[in-house]
């Protein structure tokens, strides 16, 4: 079984700033590739049995990933994918309380925690 651990899913427009492209580019990486789809997904992950699937939430990072668009996301293929919440410790009005709202009501099944420098 072949499980794809790190895999994201966002919206550019929505769910990142747009200093996230102007640092991806400034770094010689391609910003084409930041608005995830789901085809785009599905093709990019095609090769794994399961995948491992997580937005994140960092204001200070530029990442504003709703932890309910991506469970809706991990819904549309429970059997293969698997959903992480995320939550931002400087930014959430109660990080704790969306971690918990993300496993015991969304069904997520791991937490991501991301650069919040």
């Amino acid at each position: 079984m072949i499980v794809d651990i790190h895999t994201h899913f966002w919206h550019k427009d929505v769910d990142l700033d747009p200093s996230v492209e102007r640092d991806i580019v400034n770094a010689g990486g391609a910003a084409n590739n930041l608005d995830i789809t789901p085809e785009s997904y599905h093709a990019g992950t095609a090769g794994a049995d399961r995948a491992v699937v997580f937005g994140m939430r960092a204001s200070n990072t530029g990442f504003h990933v709703s932890n309910d668009h991506v469970a809706k996301f991990v819904a549309s293929d429970a059997r293969r994918l698997v959903g992480f919440g995320s939550a931002d410790p400087l930014s959430d009005e109660n990080p704790l309380a969306e971690i918990q709202r993300c496993t015991e009501e969304l069904g997520m099944r791991g937490v991501k925690l991301a650069p919040t420098y």
